[in-house]
């Protein structure tokens, strides 16, 4: 599939193991700041538990929320950069449900609650201007792994466009400006996390305008959430694989990005929805599966679909490049004497220059 313009597309819908910090879950809802109109809907969030907030944005109703908080939509974000200097952004991983398609699927989650579980749109980003420091894992083909949404590759500038049109989701409705014209409202933001919040990571790489971030009316983590559920093997010291183990659902060896954050929301979904439905006789294994394979049918129109991080050309990955038949060989490495990296990339996807 090839590229399309981001601009002429607004408005359309378009391995690595994670070392978990062992700090404390956060025990307070973090609210960024938000412009007059969502106040009230921070207000009402602050009011929550965390576990309350997610409830809400699953479609659950809450005594006294105001009418702008029913727009609320939840967004699951994952940041992974390269452990070395300078610590390039590598990919994002970033999941999205509004409450009011949430709403429609409670009087029939399904099994696990793979209803909601399918009204996610999950989305996986590699940046293209960074995919030849894939070339620096110890096996390049790993920086390919992804299980959850169509993997694009998207450039820094245009990854920046797609990322300003998600956190400025409208809503269907309007209010009335000074003028009497009436405008689209911003939809409220909530922002899921496991643990570390994931806005700070993106608001360094994108230096987003100013207005980026405003209709962001609450950060919730997975984690401090299985804290409230006061289960015994909840603890400040849990992963996300610990986590997803213990709900019986398998966890890959190997993740990308979109993956954790995927898993990130599911088990959130699983903390807050189990409690409220009946056992199911599907495994929670094959509705998982069934939702990754689902996850991967929703194509986003935008990026590109393949970039070999080989050989840097679009239309077929690493796995397929012709050069893996005949050999590659880096000049740069080359001729500073890299001989041990030289063979795992053409100099135009050489990672040192």
């Amino acid at each position: 599939m090839g590229r399309y313009s981001l601009r002429a597309l607004r408005g359309q819908k378009s391995t690595k193991e994670y070392t978990e910090p062992s700090e404390s879950p956060q025990k307070t809802v973090t609210t960024p700041i938000v412009d007059s109109h969502m106040e009230g809907v921070s207000e009402f969030f602050s009011t929550l538990s965390q576990t309350e907030i997610l409830e809400y944005c699953l479609g659950y109703d809450k005594h006294k929320a105001p009418g702008l908080a029913a727009d609320a939509v939840l967004i699951a974000v994952n940041c992974h950069s390269l452990e070395k200097k300078p610590h390039p952004l590598l990919e994002i991983g970033i999941h999205f449900i509004s409450r009011k398609g949430a709403k429609k699927e409670l009087a029939n989650p399904g099994p696990h609650s793979l209803n909601l579980l399918r009204r996610i749109s999950y989305r996986h980003i590699i940046i293209e201007d960074n995919a030849c420091h894939a070339n620096l894992l110890p096996n390049p083909q790993e920086a390919e792994t992804n299980h959850f949404g169509a993997t694009r590759f998207v450039r820094m500038e245009d990854a920046k466009d797609v990322l300003e049109q998600m956190f400025r989701m409208s809503t269907m409705t309007s209010s009335c400006n000074v003028n009497g014209t009436r405008i689209p409202r911003l939809c409220p933001l909530v922002l899921l996390n496991y643990d570390l919040p994931q806005w700070p990571t993106l608001q360094q790489v994108f230096s987003f305008d100013p207005s980026i971030g405003q209709n962001m009316v609450a950060t919730i983590s997975t984690k401090h959430i299985a804290y409230e559920s006061g289960d015994p093997w909840s603890s400040a010291a849990t992963t996300l694989s610990q986590l997803t183990e213990e709900l019986n659902i398998e966890y890959p060896a190997k993740q990308s990005a979109a993956d954790h954050a995927a898993y990130t929301l599911i088990d959130a979904v699983q903390l807050a929805m189990r409690p409220k439905m009946p056992l199911a006789r599907e495994s929670i294994r094959s509705v998982v599966n069934t939702t990754m394979l689902y996850s991967q049918s929703d194509i986003p129109l935008w990026g590109y679909e393949d970039l070999c991080t080989l050989c840097g050309e679009q239309g077929h990955r690493r796995l397929r490049c012709h050069l893996r038949r005949i050999g590659v060989e880096c000049w740069k490495c080359t001729s500073v004497g890299r001989q041990w990296k030289r063979d795992t990339h053409t100099s135009n996807m050489c990672p040192f220059f």
